[in-house]
């Protein structure tokens, strides 16, 4: 009789245990499917994004302007920002905005030199932002944090998308391959460059 009455309790104690470890996992699965969807949500913002920067423009400063107000108009969104701020999530704003233009992009570097794979490819340029999932990181009782550090759920959303040349860069190769041709023959050398009867020009898309 003893046995039994010093045993008395422990089926609440497991109780106890298990709707905790029950609500924890819930609590995990939920931050997860909603944290997927989200990233879905922001893949979109920065695939717009670097579809606007990839647009032929002005001048590659025109592309990358464009690129951020696109960003912007987005993520000031009424439909789109309240994700990003009720403390959930948290998104890089505009001015942080990792954008590349690739080759010829006033010299910096473009995304082949992070996702480098070996092979001969071509420069990568594109837009990418940093996305702060703040809803994983949250602690449940007798197990602990799910992460010893609040940023630990950072990651990178990236898009590649090939940017076509500017006005500005297209104008100068015309020139240059203007001046090539001419250095192919010393006769060339002679062509008048520009006279008041004609100009030369060529149907060159720009």
């Amino acid at each position: 009789m003893k046995n039994i009455q010093s045993q008395s309790g422990i089926i609440t104690i497991d109780f106890m245990f298990a709707i905790v470890i029950v609500f924890g996992i819930s609590g995990i699965f939920f931050a997860l499917t909603y944290t997927l969807t989200v990233v879905e949500v922001t893949q979109y913002i920065v695939f717009a994004t670097a579809r606007a920067h990839s647009a032929g423009n002005l001048t590659i400063d025109s592309q990358i302007a464009a690129a951020k107000s696109k960003y912007t108009s987005l993520v000031t969104n009424p439909l789109i920002r309240s994700i990003y701020r009720n403390g959930w999530f948290e998104l890089a704003a505009p001015d942080a905005l990792d954008i590349r233009s690739g080759a010829g992009g006033h010299g910096q570097p473009s995304f082949s030199i992070d996702y480098n794979n070996g092979a001969n490819r071509p420069s990568f340029s594109g837009v990418r932002t940093i996305l702060n999932a703040k809803i994983m990181h949250f602690k449940i009782p007798f197990v602990g944090a799910t992460s010893p550090e609040d940023d630990s759920f950072k990651t990178k959303v990236l898009t590649i998308m090939l940017r076509e040349p500017s006005q500005a860069e297209c104008k100068s190769f015309m020139i240059e391959r203007r001046e090539a041709i001419r250095n192919l023959d010393p006769r060339f050398l002679n062509y008048p460059r520009k006279q008041e009867a004609f100009i030369p020009m060529e149907d060159n898309g720009c």
